[in-house]
């Protein structure tokens, strides 16, 4: 076989490998090339501007904080520079003025089989067995690909290895076909010339190579995501006939639908205007649409808990003071997402009635026909790099200005009750409420006493951004470290009651059955189901398995009765008739069908699901990975940010406890050191780490059922310059770690609970080391957690533990012994322990 006939300009180009142009010497050299490149393939996200070349092998997602500057600086180690960055998206204009956010923008190309074509003019030469073709003056080559950015496709047959490489007009495309006794090679060169850079410095340890090939092993076989998303319509559809089926925002008349991204409420304010100015006018409808009506801002938050009737038409029988929500399961995330369609459709509807009988004239209507198709409900990270844990802006204002219908077709600038701020109850709907919250008249936040209707917006806003380091580590481990669907389902959900309670306080966000008349509940509801999308996106074909079923309004369960794939989600329907289940929503890519995407999954992604794995994992190291903490307003820098690449000890604090344990909601406080005296001020105390909550319903006791929660302390160890030794650390911990309790009271307020009274509360410290990934698209590589007894045992009387073996026989409030469930604290019933394992 003749080695050099694959075109040794193009294979030193496309096999790079991490920086390394490696020699083709051998049988096993060739075999390992044609083996890498069938595991690279170049996936084109969405949406693009026109123009970008078809080998671009290295997008940038645009946020609202990024400019063309930025990007050249970001990327300047790629060889890019201003010039370069014009030339390959021309549609940002000679000045850039047309970069548009939440678009993709190509940041460098290359060689890469399977890179989507564009129609351009081509010039072929093709050469026996071991020539290239070359230019009239000369051949210039290089190899720009790593590992990381280089994706390549090949084909590998007992008779040939077919590898195709393809480029833009100013560089090389090549296809060549190896059989066993000879290589054929076809070269297609632009009317420039080939280009090739000189290759990167190679990583420092031959480990990441590893982690690079083998980031996809435990995938089912990729599956290749074809379907394109139309272009929006310009037209108003006609309404549906059934109102109450779920089927997601927009045209649904259409095949494909057309998909519109769900974007950061922040950033849907500055970057689309009209669509969010449009989404305040629909929701302030929404909420002063009669309570009689299903689509009303009242019956689609009663949904999910009081006034605890069937839905959408009243009259069917339920069990008594429960919703339908899902709390404390592992449907919990699923039943959400068709949940969340059905408030957006609704929303949606409302919108084109306005845009549809308001806004007639045709300019002003044609604007909003536009703004229309781009509306979806808007989300709130609160672990966001930029805006951390704030509180949106607009939630926080009691009042808002906004372009409204000026009652002859146009528009004119007006200023509204904000319906981001509170819902105000219409005349009886507040008789829904029960001991501390009768007379409440409008939702808030944090109040004095429950019954209050004055949002203490501030408060919620520094309870929130107190423990943000540690929510966004929180954050980042639930997405990466979570190793089986009912395990992120439960860290997703813990990490959902902590905002609850921090926004809420004695408040209705802290109160299962009233929390959705809220509306922060929304945003925050859209955010879970983002991180369900982004964590689907980056495991594909791990789904949920059957655990312990819950109770809700139209579902009475017995001790053995499980929730599964199949369960039904009541009350959402299909067109068919037939009830939504978790099989329905198990593959991340069904959201596009119902009209949405997130940035981090885009709408219809061109590629595979490997390759989204890829996209979506680097979205989570680049947005929430601590090798690049930020500094966090009112606290010091952290001293040590973790640096990739870099095997650290991460130190973990578990909870148990049983969920019946207090009656009502309650939450267990971890600090570094003593709390304030008051309670009152403990949410801002410097040396809180975070909560554990469980969220209650005053109309119903909760079921005795063990919860628990791994809370992440390495954040404020590094915030307070907290090192050493495993010996020095465990004694730091065995000295400053305390956990309180609080509980929200039946008359309304909040009060302590001594933990010791607690009968269920088991606290576990472990460590366990971790190596952050050098390839922003693997995974940290996480090791076996050890218990360390050191740092609790002298605590017992709190619920330290004090020996391995009392972990494993943790019992119920009432006394009984009872096991964790499937996929809860895992790093714990994984440990061997004294008396057997968990």
């Amino acid at each position: 076989m003749t080695r050099t006939s694959f075109l040794a300009q193009t294979v030193v180009s496309v096999l790079s490998l991490n920086g390394v142009v490696h020699a083709m010497d051998s049988e096993a050299d060739w075999a390992f090339a044609a083996n890498h490149l069938a595991k690279r393939a170049i996936a084109i996200p969405s949406p693009i501007q026109k123009g970008q070349p078809a080998n671009c092998i290295l997008w940038k997602y645009v946020e609202s904080t990024d400019n063309c500057n930025t990007i050249v600086k970001m990327h300047k180690e790629n060889g890019l520079t201003g010039a370069k960055f014009l030339e390959l998206n021309p549609a940002l204009g000679n000045d850039c003025g047309n970069l548009k956010k939440n678009f993709y923008v190509c940041v460098q190309t290359g060689t890469a089989a399977g890179a989507a074509k564009t129609p351009a003019a081509k010039t072929t030469a093709t050469t026996a067995k071991t020539t290239a073709t070359t230019s009239a003056k000369e051949t210039k080559t290089t190899a720009t690909t790593s590992a990381k950015e280089t994706k390549t496709t090949a084909t590998t047959s007992a008779k040939e290895t077919e590898s195709t490489a393809t480029t833009s007009a100013e560089e090389t495309e090549t296809t060549a076909t190896t059989s066993a006794k000879e290589t054929e090679t076809t070269a297609t060169t632009s009317a420039k010339e080939t280009k090739t850079a000189a290759p990167a410095e190679p990583p420092a340890e031959e480990e990441e190579t590893e982690d690079e090939d083998d980031r996809h092993a435990d995938n089912p076989p990729a599956v290749k995501l074809t379907t394109k998303n139309p272009e929006a319509p310009t037209k108003l559809e006609e309404n549906e006939d059934d109102q109450y089926v779920v089927l997601g925002a927009g045209d649904t008349n259409l095949s494909p639908r057309f998909c519109a991204p769900r974007r950061n409420i922040v950033n849907l304010q500055k970057e689309l205007p009209d669509t969010f100015n449009l989404l305040v006018l629909a929701l302030d409808k929404m909420m002063k649409t009669p309570d009689t009506d299903a689509l009303s801002y009242f019956q689609m938050s009663g949904v999910h808990g009081a006034p605890f009737i069937s839905w959408p038409k009243p009259g069917e029988k339920g069990n008594s003071g429960l919703g339908y929500c899902s709390h404390n399961s592992v449907i919990f995330a699923t039943w959400h997402r068709p949940y969340i369609m059905a408030y957006e459709q609704a929303l949606y509807r409302h919108a084109r009635d306005i845009v549809r009988r308001l806004f007639t004239k045709p300019e002003v209507q044609k604007k909003y026909i536009a703004a229309l198709q781009q509306l979806r409900w808007p989300y709130w990270d609160w672990a966001d790099r930029i805006n951390q844990s704030n509180m949106p802006k607009v939630t926080m204002d009691a009042k808002i200005t906004v372009m409204g219908p000026d009652g002859q077709g146009g528009e004119r600038k007006v200023t509204i009750a904000n319906p981001f701020y509170s819902y105000v109850f219409k005349g009886p709907e507040n008789t829904i409420f029960k001991k501390g919250f009768i007379g409440l008249n409008a939702t808030s936040r944090r109040p004095e006493i429950s019954s209050s209707s004055v949002s203490v917006n501030e408060a919620a806003d520094n309870a929130m951004q107190s423990n943000y380091i540690t929510r966004r580590k929180q954050t980042y481990n639930a997405l990466t470290s979570t190793t089986t669907f009912n395990y992120f389902a439960n860290s997703l959900e813990k990490l959902h009651n902590d905002v609850h309670m921090q926004v809420g306080g004695n408040g209705i966000m802290g109160v299962i059955p009233y929390a959705a008349f809220d509306p922060v509940f929304w945003l925050h509801h859209n955010n879970i189901d983002r991180m369900l999308a982004i964590w689907q996106a980056a495991n594909p074909g791990k789904y949920l398995t059957p655990d312990t079923a819950v109770p809700s309004f139209m579902r009475a369960v017995s001790p053995d009765d499980k929730d599964d794939l199949n369960t039904p989600l009541y009350p959402w329907k299909h067109p068919n008739g037939k009830w939504w289940t978790s099989n329905d929503v198990k593959d991340v890519t069904t959201i596009w069908s119902y009209g949405y995407g997130y940035p981090e999954v885009p709408c219809y992604f061109q590629g595979d699901t490997n390759t989204l794995d890829d996209f979506a994992t680097e979205a989570i190291n680049n947005a929430y990975s601590d090798t690049n903490t930020p500094k966090i307003k009112g606290r010091a820098a952290v001293k040590q940010a973790t640096t990739a690449g870099q095997n650290v000890t991460e130190w973990d604090i578990n909870i148990i406890v049983d969920q019946a344990e207090l009656y009502s909601t309650f939450s267990i406080y971890v600090f570094l050191g003593n709390p304030p005296a008051d309670p009152k001020k403990w949410d801002m105390s410097s040396q809180k780490v975070s909560t554990m909550t469980l969220l209650g319903n005053p109309d119903v006791p909760k079921m005795s059922k063990l919860e628990g929660m791994t809370i992440p302390l390495g954040p404020l160890l590094s915030q307070k310059g907290v090192k050493g030794t495993e010996k020095e650390i465990q004694d730091y911990l065995a000295k400053y770690l305390v956990w309180t309790c609080l509980s929200v009271t039946e008359e309304g307020g909040t009060k302590p609970y001594d933990v010791k009274l607690m009968k269920s509360l088991k606290v576990a410290v472990t460590s366990r080391s971790v190596i952050m990934p050098t390839n922003m698209k693997a995974k940290p590589r996480v090791g076996k957690a050890k218990i360390q007894t050191a740092a609790t045992k002298d605590k017992a009387k709190s619920g330290g533990a004090s020996t391995l073996a009392e972990l494993a026989h943790t019992k119920l409030k009432g006394g009984a012994e009872a096991h964790l469930r499937q996929d809860v604290l895992p790093d714990i019933q994984n440990t061997t322990v004294t008396g057997g394992k968990f």
